[in-house]
């Protein structure tokens, strides 16, 4: 079950995530496949609930997206979604397509819970600011732990068929 190794990875990439924003805890994890993504989604869950155990990760929930298989048609440039496995442009019916989009398993989104907080006399308040894409900041009640998300998409855990 190549699954678990996939889930190893995606879980040691969370957590390098993670030591690099000081986070207390993984809240979630956003991960998108597609069809020709070669992963089976009940593989992936059983997976990740049996490794996530005793890491940063532990608790997290894990969202699928199960995102439709995409191309672009090399000759026309028309954009379409894949039916029935027809690789063929549905503009100008040529066989020359490239996949953009369902042929992987990958990270999308983290939300990490932080220390990184401000002390207002209450007890923690999250402080609000924007790094480099990654948006600090936090729930509306005065006293939780700060909130990171940033969608990763440059770094992958993702294989390809």
């Amino acid at each position: 079950m190549h699954e678990t190794s996939l889930v190893a990875a995606l879980l040691r990439q969370v957590a390098r995530l993670a030591r690099e924003h000081r986070a207390a805890a993984v809240e979630e994890i956003r991960v998108e496949m597609g069809p020709l993504s070669g992963v089976e989604r009940p593989l992936i869950e059983l997976a990740f609930a049996e490794l996530a155990d005793g890491t940063v990760c532990r608790g997290a929930r894990l969202r699928v997206e199960e995102v439709p298989l995409e191309a672009v048609c090399c000759d026309c440039g028309a954009r379409f979604e894949i039916q029935r496995f027809r690789f063929r442009c549905r503009r100008c019916d040529s066989p020359r397509l490239e996949v953009l989009r369902g042929d992987a398993f990958r990270l999308v989104d983290v939300v990490l819970r932080t220390h990184d907080v401000a002390d207002s006399g209450c007890g923690a308040v999250p402080r609000a600011e924007e790094r480099s894409g990654w948006s600090v900041g936090g729930r509306r009640s005065g006293c939780d732990d700060g909130i990171v998300r940033r969608g990763r998409s440059e770094r992958d855990a993702e294989r390809r068929s």
